[in-house]
């Protein structure tokens, strides 16, 4: 196991880097996210699989995100810090990014069931869309993983005048051939970007 102690540098469960600030004798870690202040930052050293930093790596960490991940999981989009955000109307994918983060925070506050209590990441994000006028379609996938199980998604949106309110979100659990489908006016009210 790895030691910690009050002072030392981590990278906690969800990539941020941490200033230790207390350790406990059964390998929890309090900290201090060095990204946004946030805290505490509790973990457990074996559990989390939180890996201890250098000073060097901490400012790498801050400036371009976590290196060598050991597993493709990264942050939900609106956690990821080091992700260049482009000026709404200077780049028409904007629509794709917020539908990710909509149909994330969708699935976080409706899919519990299903994924678990909290959402922990994302990887193989994917998407496309056709902008031609009114009805034009857009889709963005991605897998994602829970605190009780994981799977795929898929976002199915169409465009309305200048916003694009998703029409259904297609949930796969792993180990499941069907998917669970959520649609109707709760899904469209989440994806509104234009």
């Amino acid at each position: 196991m790895n030691t910690f102690q009050p002072g030392d540098y981590y990278e906690d469960c969800f990539f941020h880097p941490c200033l230790c600030v207390a350790v406990d004798g059964e390998g929890g870690l309090t900290g201090i996210s060095l990204i946004d202040g946030s805290s505490p930052r509790s973990c457990d050293i074996v559990r989390c699989g939180v890996r201890k930093l250098t000073l060097d790596e901490v400012i790498l960490w801050k400036k371009k995100g976590p290196q060598n991940a050991d597993h493709p999981w990264t942050p939900l989009p609106d956690k990821q810090w080091w992700w260049p955000r482009p000026v709404e109307g200077l780049n028409p994918a904007i629509a794709l990014e917020f539908l990710f983060e909509s149909s994330l925070n969708y699935l976080r506050n409706f899919a519990k069931a299903q994924l678990g209590d909290r959402i922990i990441g994302w990887y193989a994000a994917a998407g496309n869309f056709n902008d031609t006028g009114p009805g034009s379609p857009a889709e963005v996938s991605y897998q994602v993983r829970g605190s009780a199980a994981s799977g795929s998604v898929r976002v199915e949106a169409v465009k309305e005048g200048r916003l694009w309110p998703i029409q259904s979100i297609h949930l796969t659990l792993e180990g499941r051939n069907e998917p669970l489908v959520f649609e109707g006016e709760k899904v469209r009210g989440c994806g509104r970007a234009g």
